[in-house]
């Protein structure tokens, strides 16, 4: 859907300038009027909880969490997050709880601190050619 709107984005813009100029719209003012119009780069993000608890009781729950601890170990080993683990008792048991936090070279990636998670930044969306 989005490259639909991206080329028709393209369409329009070319179209309209086409009809008010005698130039020709070279493929470098194309794509300088097509990156401001919409804004590119554009950063694509991913949610990371501040906080979460592994509990061995839920295994399908497991599965996911050892994924994501798996993630934020990558993460962790890139010098961009630091994980603290410890310990907390609920009526379940004890349950392991990962508390996560940005060091000074990983607070460039991120885009939002809110509530319960923090927005990262994992990629930019740009034009490759126009």
């Amino acid at each position: 859907m989005k490259y639909i709107q991206v080329a028709f984005a393209i369409a329009s813009i070319a179209f309209f300038i086409s009809c008010n100029s005698n130039s020709k719209l070279t493929r470098e003012e194309a794509e300088k009027i097509i990156r401001q119009a919409e804004h590119f780069p554009r950063p694509q993000a991913q949610d990371i909880a501040k906080e979460f608890y592994f509990k061995p009781w839920v295994l399908p729950h497991n599965a996911n969490i050892r994924n994501t601890v798996d993630f934020l170990k990558e993460l962790e080993s890139k010098g961009i997050i630091s994980i603290e683990e410890g310990t907390d008792e609920d009526m379940t048991g004890t349950n392991t709880k990962y508390t996560i936090t940005f060091t000074d070279d990983g607070k460039k990636f991120l885009i939002g601190d809110g509530g319960n998670f923090y927005s990262i930044r994992v990629c930019d969306q740009d034009i490759k050619e126009v």
